[in-house]
């Protein structure tokens, strides 16, 4: 059996009134989003300019000491390089001398 279908007369002014509405009520959406956006970017940058301003200065100015991973200084021959050791000896003469 085949059906018949049936030929619905479309109303053009309605659909129209329903586009526009919808639009209104996408473009108001839209529009208190950009507004929410824009607010919450204005209390940051401005009002709180201050507050993140020392938190990134505090950030850049931390120092913290890495020390190195260094094993002992060798020569050629693979026997450790006095000069560490004459540094130490002259330091603390020259410590024990003041």
């Amino acid at each position: 059996m085949v059906r018949s279908r049936q030929s619905r007369i479309k109303n053009y002014f309605a659909e129209n009134r329903l586009f526009a509405v919808r639009s209104v009520i996408a473009g108001l959406i839209a529009g208190i989003l950009l507004i929410v956006v824009g607010t919450r970017l204005f209390y940051l940058q401005v009002l709180k300019h201050d507050y993140y301003s020392n938190l990134s200065q505090g950030n850049r100015i931390r120092t913290e000491p890495i020390p190195p991973s260094r094993g002992l200084i060798l020569d050629r021959h693979g026997v450790v390089s006095p000069h560490r050791h004459l540094r130490a000896k002259r330091l603390r003469r020259l410590i024990i001398a003041i």
